[in-house]
């Protein structure tokens, strides 16, 4: 631990082949945050189908921000090459998304690991997403329904008369989804029916052999993807609102500012009937924390046999522990001597223990200002009053209609504030040692940094004594998992495939190891 030799090395390859570079057991731990695959779920049946054939399973939609990387996560075949080089009883820390978080563990099984736990880090800053149900029904282009339809019942006739179906298609569509294809040629009595784009009308007419009659429709209606029907259009304006100038909810339109960092929107209400039904329904909730699961690849023996056999075994507890605490407990029948101290020995039913070696670490990592706002709810709970000097964070916002309240709090109650906490990484950690682009903007444009000072924790919580810990991360991404082990003295390998985010990456190892 500390070791001011330790290198901290980011190479440029796909994981599940640089891998095989490296012999059996190397790594004492694995910290990781790979693509989450937030996009559109792929037929779970064929996927569990290939993975438990050994086989990856492909998908190309596009995830978190639109990027393809996203489009899914890494299956049982590159985790199985991260089991390899992972000594026994080494843990991996796998972040994962609450949407594919049991995906991600199944991959993690499928290929040999041992879930053991799973942490939360609640944080409590994401932004509310997801479709505002009224505002989509309203801007649907109800107008097209029917053309869409002739156009289906085209491309439905023009495979008929080849004799294929959506499955046999997918081979000229490089690998698109059957389901995709089949709300193309959409039946009468199928409720969604699409039409492809230009590239793949012109493809299935390469295919499917049919002629000019249906160009001028489908490109009149092609050219109309993406634009509200006349609905939406028509609605009238029944007000104006001010909003934090951040970007709000998909469908407000700005009109002008109000005083410094705000915005002024339209209040457009509902036009149809149909979308009254749904006013203030949305399709996701607001997303407030992030799974890390704990995964170890098996002991050989019992777990005293293998950390001597391999140095690698259960978790450095007592570089992990959380600030000192005062917990007060309350005893039905005291007795004993007179050390508070001492289990039974006070003379009354509360008794207040010093931990001065700090809190077990749990498994819940909380932001500031959830921790905070925590600790207030149980003070008010106990006391029913609210006061003192400082303002609450983020009460109204993460936990209901209880806040902002003003109260000054102590620093360690043996409240929430227990567990660890730390935020998102702030703009100024993101880019710190970076060179800003000529044009102006942003010089770290990676859509998942995460805080140091988390990575530094799991990264301490999996070190092995002494000072030859070697980590893994076989998606390195910014590189935030080697900034933790640059400032612990902890050697470090990390593989990136997108040259971009290597360089990025190398940069912010660099910067922050020279401040350690």
């Amino acid at each position: 631990m500390n070791n001011p030799k330790a290198k901290q090395l980011v190479f440029r390859g796909d994981s599940k082949s640089f891998l095989r570079r490296f012999e059996d057991a190397t790594f004492d731990a694995v910290v990781t945050d790979p693509p989450y695959g937030l996009s559109k779920q792929p037929d779970m049946t064929e996927v569990l189908s290939r993975w438990l054939a050994g086989e990856d399973a492909e998908h190309t939609g596009r995830g978190f921000m639109g990027k393809s990387w996203d489009s899914f996560v890494p299956g049982p075949a590159l985790w199985r090459e991260v089991l390899r080089v992972l000594k026994p009883g080494g843990h991996a820390l796998v972040f994962s998304g609450p949407r594919t978080l049991d995906l991600m563990g199944l991959a993690l099984r499928l290929a040999g690991f041992e879930v053991r736990d799973m942490l939360s880090w609640i944080q409590g800053q994401g932004m509310p997403h997801g479709l505002d149900l009224s505002k989509a029904i309203d801007k649907a282009r109800k107008e097209d329904r029917e053309p869409t339809r002739r156009v289906c019942r085209f491309l439905r006739a023009a495979m008929d008369a080849k004799g294929v179906n959506s499955r046999e298609l997918v081979e000229h569509f490089d690998g698109c989804h059957p389901r995709l294809i089949a709300h193309w040629a959409a039946r009468d009595s199928d409720s969604q029916p699409n039409l492809p784009t230009a590239e793949q009308w012109e493809k299935l007419r390469e295919v499917l052999g049919f002629g000019p009659e249906m160009d001028a429709e489908f490109y009149r209606l092609n050219g109309k993807k993406g634009t509200p029907g006349e609905e939406w259009t028509a609605r009238p304006v029944s007000g104006v609102k001010v909003l934090p100038s951040k970007p709000g909810f998909a469908g407000e339109v700005f009109v002008g500012t109000g005083n410094a960092g705000t915005k002024a929107v339209e209040i457009k209400p509902p036009v149809s009937e149909d979308a009254s039904k749904f006013e203030g329904w949305r399709t996701q909730l607001r997303p407030a924390w992030e799974g890390v699961i704990v995964a170890m690849r098996p002991t050989e023996g019992t777990f005293e046999a293998n950390a001597l056999e391999h140095g690698v075994a259960g978790f450095a507890i007592d570089r992990c522990r959380t600030e000192r605490e005062t917990i007060t407990t309350t005893r039905n029948k005291p007795f004993g001597g007179e050390d508070p101290n001492v289990f039974g020995g006070a003379k009354d039913n509360s008794v207040a223990f010093v931990n001065d070696e700090g809190g077990f670490p749990p498994n819940v990592i909380l932001s500031d200002g959830a921790a905070e706002d925590l600790d207030l709810r149980v003070e008010v709970r106990k006391s029913g009053k609210r006061s003192g000097t400082h303002a609450g964070k983020g009460g109204r916002a993460v936990y209901g209609e209880h806040g902002p309240v003003d109260r000054e709090l102590p620093g360690s109650v043996g409240g929430p504030s227990r567990f660890f906490f730390c935020p998102k990484a702030s703009r100024g950690e993101r880019e710190a040692g970076l060179e800003p682009p000529a044009g102006g903007g942003r010089a770290n444009t990676h859509p998942t940094v995460k805080n140091k000072e988390v990575m530094r924790w799991l990264c301490r919580l999996v070190s092995v004594p002494g000072d030859e810990t070697l980590i893994l991360d076989p998606f390195t991404g910014s590189g935030s998992t080697g900034i933790a082990c640059a400032l612990e003295g902890l050697n470090f390998v990390g593989v990136e495939l997108d040259p971009e985010h290597v360089k990025l990456a190398r940069e912010r190892i660099a910067h922050w190891r020279s401040k350690r």
